[in-house]
């Protein structure tokens, strides 16, 4: 993986957290999806502003839903068609793979796990089993 592979997943796994909330607001678990993304900064050796590029997006997110009783009174940070609400299973182990690729280059296995947990919720996210059968 390149280094704009690593951003590029790194702006995917952001893009999951701003879909969900989208959907759920502010009650959605935000540091797995944070922690993640460091770690794939960590992993490949991203700029810290690069990766700071895709915590924000989720941070903006947050800021535009918490203030807000309805999630979908809520002026969202992306339009709906960029955010991946119906990925097809591809792009989901597309993003699994990327995820198991940057852990094999962290050192502790806390870290690994992060990301290890991470392709599980993506795959429970997007529905992958429905789409593989």
């Amino acid at each position: 993986m390149t280094i704009e592979n690593a951003k590029d997943l790194q702006l995917r796994i952001a893009k999951e957290a701003v879909a969900l909330m989208v959907f759920h607001g502010e009650c959605v678990h935000l540091h797995p999806f944070k922690e993640s993304i460091t770690l794939i900064g960590d992993a490949w050796d991203v700029s810290a502003g690069d990766t700071d590029t895709s915590l924000e997006l989720i941070n903006q997110e947050w800021n535009a839903v918490r203030v807000v009783e309805d999630p979908e009174d809520a002026q969202h940070v992306l339009p709906e068609k960029e955010l991946p609400m119906n990925a097809i299973g591809a792009d989901t182990l597309n993003n699994i793979w990327g995820l198991f690729e940057s852990a094999m280059h962290l050192e502790r296995k806390e870290e690994r796990m992060v990301l290890y947990n991470m392709a599980r919720q993506l795959e429970e996210i997007q529905n992958l089993q429905d789409w593989l059968k």
